[in-house]
């Protein structure tokens, strides 16, 4: 199968179980969101998907991440540098998390 054929038929997927699952699931939308960033390079559909995984679950850690480094990767540094400062107030001795501050400080400050 194609990237475009494979990418297309997940996304319907996702879409039928994000309609399935009332618009809650946040998990749908983090592993939507990781498709976007992985197969299509669409950071921002994959931003959106990541924030509003976190609006619908603020505890899960991975769309926390991914958003901090997709926002990075569109060139957001300072929406990514909030985003790993907001993640900090759910996971506050996470290594990752502490990493993605100090990286888009550094950027922040050149």
């Amino acid at each position: 199968m194609k990237n475009s054929a494979f990418l297309d038929t997940s996304l319907h997927y996702f879409e039928k179980a994000i309609v399935t699952n009332n618009y809650k699931n946040y998990d749908v939308y983090y592993e939507r969101g990781v498709l976007y960033r992985n197969d299509s390079g669409d950071y921002a559909k994959a931003i959106q998907d990541f924030k509003t995984s976190i609006e619908i679950n603020p505890f899960h850690l991975y769309s926390h991440l991914n958003l901090g480094w997709c926002l990075k990767f569109n060139n957001q540094i300072e929406e990514s540098y909030i985003a790993f400062k907001n993640a900090m107030k759910y996971f506050p001795n996470n290594k990752q998390v502490k990493k993605g501050i100090n990286e888009m400080e550094k950027l922040i400050n050149r």
